[in-house]
């Protein structure tokens, strides 16, 4: 899991928060959990930081964090794709 006290990325994005402490309490699990999730699916940290740039906290909330949800799956590799990444490589003599 990613520590907040050791992970300069998460440093870094917590010190753009709000000084709002509850505000901020909340941010870090958060930031957290994120970048422990990105961190076990191997996700891209610029196409997911990209993704999340796109959301919009105006307007129609809900269809932008849907349009979030589409563009981030649509990063992720398919099934097929990870199994050829992984593929032995050596010859199986």
């Amino acid at each position: 899991m990613y520590s907040l006290t050791h992970d300069n990325t998460a440093i870094e994005l917590l010190a753009v928060i709000p000084e709002t402490v509850c505000i901020r309490c909340y941010c870090s699990e958060l930031i957290e959990s994120l970048l422990d999730t990105m961190h076990q699916s191997g996700a891209d940290f610029t196409n997911t930081f990209r993704g999340l740039s796109r959301l919009r906290m105006s307007g129609n909330v809900s269809e932008s964090v849907a349009d979030v949800k589409n563009y981030l799956l649509e990063q992720c590799a398919t099934l097929e794709e990870l199994q050829s990444f992984h593929a032995p490589r050596m010859d199986p003599r």
